[in-house]
Order: C-alpha cells, then structure tokens, then sequence
C-alpha cells in the first residue's frame, strides 16, 4: 500500500469526531461485528465510526484508500455501507507465510496451524470476490509492480477517476527498487516440497491464479519434484548464505568490542572530571560552613538582645494590664448585654476639662439587619432554594412585616452618628438589603412597581459579578 501512497492514492484523514485513523476504526468494527451475539447496538456503533470517518474526510477530493489484514472479517459490511468502495484483494504465494518466522521453533503442530489461517483467509477472498466481480480486483502482489502499467489499465477500468504516477516518474524516490531479491531459493524449493504434503493450500492457491486479472507466480503441482541441479544449487545457496553470515557476525563482532573499548574509555575520563568536581565542592563547603557559623553566632548574641528587651517592656506593660482588668471586664459586660438588646451601644469618654460630654454610639450592623428592607430580602433570598419555600413566601413577607411594625422602634438616631457606620454601610450593599429596599419602595411610590423585577435583576447580576 506504501507503493500506491507514493504514486498518488491518499491516506484517509482521521475521523471528526473521535479522530481515529481508518486502521483502528477497522479493528473497532472487526470487535463490534465478529461477536456471535452481536445486536443492533453493535451495527449502530459500527455506522457511527463509518460516517464519523466519512466526516473527517468529507473535503477531500482525491481517491482515498487503505490496507488492513483484518478487513477481509468486514468486507461485506464495508461493500453495503460504503456503496462507491472498490476493493483490491492481494494475495501472496504461500511461500511467503516463511519469510520472518523463526525456523528453530518450527514443528508440525506449528506449520499446521500457519496453514489452516492461510485456508481461511484465502478463501474468504476467493468468495468475497466471486460475489462482488464487479468492484474488485484480484491480484497477486509481488506482479503488481513488476506489470505496473498493465495494473494501472486494470485499476482505471474499475475506478476511472483514479490517476496513479508510473514507475519512472518516481524513480528518484524509489532508489531500492531495482535492488530487492526475491525469498531465499533454498526456502522457496523446500516450501514447494512442503506444500505437497497440503493438497487443499494447492487447490486454493491455483484456484486464486485462475481467477487473479494479474499474476506472476506458476501453479504449484502435486507430482512435480525438483530436479538434481535445483537441489545442488540449493545447496550451494545454502552454504554460502551461512559462510556470508559467519562473516558478517565477526565483522559485527569486531565492531562491537571497538565500540565498547569507546564507552569505556568516555566513562573512564567522566568519572575523573566527576571526582575533580567533588574535591572542589568540598573545599568550597568547608570555606562556607565556616562562614556560616561565625555569621549563626552573631544572630543569636542579636537574638539574646533584643529577648532581654522585650521581656523587660513586657514586665512594665503587664503591671498596667491589671489595673484595667476590672474597668475592660465592666465594658464588657456593658457591649454584651446592649448587643443581646439589639439596642445601639454607648460608650462614654472620660470627659476633659472645659468641654462637652463625647458620646460613640456602635451597633450600625445590628441596626441595619433589623431594619425592615434587610428582613424582607433576607427572605427572598432564603425561600428561592425550594419550590415549596417558594410558595409560602408571600405569607412570610407579610408576617414579617406585622412583627416588624409591632416591634418597631422610633425616634432612633441617624445612621451617620454611629461610629461603626461604615459596617452598616457594607451591609446595605448585601444582597438581601437591595433586594428588601425595592419592596419596601413600593409602598413609597407605586409608579416604581413596573421597574421593580427589573432592578431585582440587576441587583442579582451585579452582586454574582462582583462574587465571581
């Protein structure tokens, strides 16, 4: 398939939604689609990956394809759901199943089941292709590029919109081309031998060179048996493949302890570097950790100092603690019992010669909070939490209003007289005050009553700003 991608044919784009690249959507549908049990939900999810790759490739105008073994499990679900797909179905010389096994764990158990998974898989190709003639192409592999414009004249009947570059306009890409070597001919005979053994693997493969618009290999006989010169030139294959390797794994061998003799060398004049930094920075922590304690011994003569001091302000300062214990616990008593009244509280100045009495007066918090706007809203806000709470606030705004009015307190003095008015000033900007003075300006004028949902709304928008 890289050989196709390098001549034009486009790799599909990542889906939109789930951005998984059209081989994992295939093994997605491959779990979704192979159980025994699988429901509508299985079709639904495996139509959803579909369309969400269609999606992600919605733009594209080129042709788009790719390879994945495990299609041939989905290849009639793909055929109904994508109705312009065509299909190339690749097979191989069985030969080939021996390319990259490791030969010493080879037995008959072993080669019986690599043989079994070559039937299946080649004739579910076989059927598939023998059912959907008309969008598919089967071909050998190794004949694609070795007939690479009688493939392309095959492809551009089944797909005309398709335009693949020819072997020469990608030459300078392709510098390996002309070097590959075919399997080794020693593998190769003893395969044929092999196969003799699996009458089946034979009749399917040359069934599949029957039906294959392009091919390149020769029907493989049951009664044909190697000649003398094929054996001998095996052998002699053989031979000098194993002298080659010998070769190489000295010469690698060679390189190898040259490489080490390297690493041994670098760690060996890393490690002297290593030891010379750690001879120095012991002598620069010597020179300041001496540093440190004459400096540790100036800070705690300082300390000891400025310790003697506070202890003897702090003997003076507690003599004249005690003699207001008993003035500070009457205040006291004073602030409790005026805030446990909700009354404002009143603490007198010692009065100075020639003048008035000074009076403060606190409690502007308390003052606010038991005013009737602050109540009301503190309700609204209180009752919003449940519809149940919801449905009784009428009622609870009109019985606090008739508490109110009953334990109402008049002829109080103004709010700026009081010294902790800015605390009351804070409380007119909560919520519940805000929301309580538009209610209660209602009463005062009417006209305000249109206006009033409008400016609980913003008071409500600009409180949750000023909170975020």
């Amino acid at each position: 398939m890289e050989e196709l991608y390098i001549r034009g044919l486009e790799r599909p784009s990542r889906s939109l939604s789930y951005r998984l690249s059209a081989n994992e959507i295939t093994h997605m549908l491959v779990e979704n689609l192979s159980k025994e049990d699988r429901s509508k939900l299985n079709y639904k999810i495996a139509d959803n990956l579909i369309i969400d790759l269609q999606l992600g490739n919605v733009t594209e105008k080129a042709i788009l394809g790719w390879e994945d073994e495990k299609n041939i499990v989905i290849l009639d679900y793909l055929k109904d759901i994508e109705l312009n797909g065509k299909f190339l179905l690749v097979y191989d010389h069985p030969k080939y199943m021996f390319q990259n096994i490791n030969f010493n764990s080879l037995n008959t158990v072993s080669i019986d089941n690599m043989i079994n998974e070559w039937l299946l898989y080649h004739k579910s190709l076989i059927n598939f292709y023998e059912e959907n003639k008309s969008i598919c192409l089967l071909l050998e592999g190794k004949a694609v590029f070795t007939n690479f414009n009688n493939f392309k004249s095959k492809l551009s009947i089944l797909e005309p919109n398709i335009s693949l570059k020819s072997n020469w306009q990608i030459a300078e890409k392709r510098n390996n081309e002309n070097t590959a070597t075919d399997l080794d001919i020693t593998i190769d005979l003893l395969s044929n031998l092999l196969f003799k053994s699996y009458p089946e693997l034979i009749q399917v493969y040359n069934k599949m060179l029957d039906l294959a618009v392009l091919k390149n290999s020769q029907p493989i006989y049951k009664s044909k048996t190697p000649s003398k010169q094929e054996l001998i030139l095996s052998l002699k294959i053989f031979g000098s493949r194993n002298a080659d390797n010998y070769d190489k794994l000295i010469e690698e061998n060679k390189q190898l302890r040259q490489k080490l003799n390297e690493a041994h060398i670098s760690i060996e004049d890393k490690k002297k570097i290593i030891d010379r930094d750690i001879v120095s920075k012991k002598i620069i922590n010597t020179e300041y950790s001496s540093n440190l304690k004459s400096i540790n011994k100036k800070l705690v003569f300082q300390l000891t100092e400025a310790y003697e001091k506070i202890e003897s302000y702090s003997e003076g300062r507690i003599q004249k603690k005690y003699l207001e214990v008993d003035r500070n616990t009457l205040l006291k008593k004073d602030f409790i019992q005026e805030l446990s009244d909700n009354k404002p509280r009143v603490i007198s100045k010692p009065a100075e010669k020639n003048s008035k009495k000074n009076i403060d007066l606190y409690g502007a918090e308390s003052r606010i909070k038991e005013d009737l706007p602050y109540r009301l809203g503190s309700i609204i806000v209180n009752c919003t939490r449940s519809r149940k709470e919801k449905l009784l606030l009428p009622l609870k705004l009109l019985n606090e209003y008739d508490q109110y009015k009953k334990n109402e307190i008049k002829n109080l003095p103004p709010l700026e007289e009081y010294a902790d008015r800015v605390k009351g000033e804070k409380v007119k900007n909560q919520l519940s005050y805000k929301i309580g003075k538009r209610i209660v300006d209602i009463s005062d004028s009417p006209t305000t009553l249109v206006k009033t949902p409008f400016g609980i709304i913003k008071d409500i928008y600009s409180f949750r700003k000023k909170n975020k």
